[in-house]
């Protein structure tokens, strides 16, 4: 029997993880969004970075080309900050996936 390897590949459309660290102080963000991931596409992990220009309650959230919610990244209460984190997804398929973020009434897909 031969043996094949096998090499998953993810490609994310926009932003996206969960070890996070924010941004100094002196360096507050004043636009709310995702920067762009890298890298992209991904193997294992990719790093996610975004801006809150507010303090409140926020959430990362990953979803396949059908729509479907795969995977919660972050449900939380942050501060107004600039922030970076690795994701390592877990039982995924290679494919196209979409991070959105939100944050009270801001979105950003």
């Amino acid at each position: 029997m031969k043996q094949i390897a096998v090499r998953t590949t993810f490609l994310l459309i926009f932003i996206l993880a969960v070890k996070i660290m924010a941004a100094d102080e002196g360096q507050l963000p004043l636009a709310f969004g995702l920067q762009q991931v890298y890298p992209n596409p991904f193997n294992p992990s990719v790093t996610l970075s975004y801006s809150l220009p507010e303090n409140g309650q926020v959430s990362l959230k990953v979803y396949n080309l059908r729509g479907q919610l795969v995977e919660t990244i972050l449900s939380t209460y942050a501060l107004r900050s600039s922030y970076s984190l690795t994701w390592s997804p877990q039982n995924l398929s290679a494919g196209i996936y979409f991070i959105h973020l939100q944050s009270g009434n801001k979105t950003n897909l």
